[in-house]
């Protein structure tokens, strides 16, 4: 990584993403920029495009010189995976399908006191469907889900503890009749979700770390297009695949140490997911998964990670329990 003018940083970044979900390896290669003073202003600004998928997120730390601070993401993936349906851990292949998620959102922040601040965002999130070759023309595909949601957000900082509690409702534009005969309910039109998170940060010394964090989350009027799910991206679970777990209310704890040491720098993940999957018949079900992972100076000026994880109760395509992900990132900066 290279920084330019004090305030930006330039980088190629590559590597690949194994996730049992998507249907092969998925390689990735493109340039992320970082400027850490946007327009001379404080702003900053963070870009990656990678091929295959690209993401870009901003910040403003005041609006025409008020409390009031501005933020923005938008995220886009070309590749398509899997979204699929099961019943008391049995794969329905005639109602899985194929989706390409997409997302922006826009939003404001204000801090109230010296710890404690509000956030308003709205987002615009759009994932196209298709059929796979197993999904029989008897079940109605819902077109584009096109998403407009709000998010009011209240956050807490203390110290090393951190607290937030939110509120995200969301209303569908042009929903109609999906899946197979009799299972619509148009009040899923309009949906609720909300729940609460708390952190901790330890520092044993210099060069280990800990945090901590659990969080719960529950909704109203959730189908399979608006439930929680675990993916490599904004909500992962080590080990457990993109849309592999789908779940409408539970509890999640994440825990992950690094040590480093000799310009290495090694990292221990451990999480647990108690969560309700309307795909089986219990209240509930635990999902563990462990991961590993390594950062280290490479050849030709790169910096070069690799992280690994393990999905206990994850299911198999094939069939069983257990499954593994991997993502191998090669940075240089130019």
């Amino acid at each position: 990584m290279t920084t330019r003018g004090n305030h930006s940083i330039r980088s190629l970044i590559g590597g690949v993403l194994v996730d049992p979900h998507i249907s092969r390896p998925l390689p990735f290669a493109g340039l992320n920029y970082v400027n850490l003073d946007l327009f001379g202003r404080g702003g900053q600004l963070n870009v990656f495009f990678g091929g295959v998928f690209g993401q870009a997120s901003w910040a403003m730390p005041t609006i025409a010189g008020t409390k009031w601070q501005a933020h923005g993401k938008v995220f886009a993936i070309g590749a398509q995976y899997s979204d699929r349906m099961f019943r008391n851990g049995r794969e329905q292949y005639s109602e899985n399908l194929l989706q390409q998620p997409g997302y922006v959102s826009v939003g404001v922040l204000r801090p109230l006191t010296s710890q404690l601040r509000l956030t308003v965002d709205y987002s615009l999130a759009i994932t196209a469907l298709e059929r796979t070759g197993n999904t029989p023309p008897l079940f109605e595909i819902p077109g584009d889900v096109v998403d407009h949601s709000a998010l009011l957000a209240i956050d807490l900082d203390r110290g090393a503890w951190g607290l937030r509690g939110w509120w995200n409702p969301v209303r569908r534009s042009g929903w109609r009749r999906w899946g197979l005969p009799g299972t619509f309910d148009a009040a899923t039109r309009d949906y609720q979700r909300y729940g609460a998170r708390i952190t901790r940060t330890v520092t044993v010394r210099p060069s280990v770390s800990s945090r901590l964090e659990m969080s719960w989350m529950g909704g109203r009027d959730l189908d399979r297009f608006s439930r929680y799910g675990f993916d490599a991206f904004d909500n992962p679970l080590h080990g457990y695949p993109t849309s592999s777990i789908r779940y409408d209310r539970g509890a999640v704890v994440r825990s992950a140490s690094a040590w480093t040491t000799h310009g290495v720098r090694l990292d221990a993940f451990g999480d647990l997911a108690y969560v309700h999957d309307p795909g089986w018949a219990s209240s509930a079900r635990a999902y563990p998964g462990i991961g590993g992972g390594v950062e280290s100076a490479g050849p030709f000026r790169t910096l070069l990670s690799v992280e690994w994880g393990y999905g206990v109760r994850a299911p198999r395509i094939s069939g069983g329990r257990g499954t593994q992900t991997a993502r191998i990132t090669v940075y240089r900066g130019f």
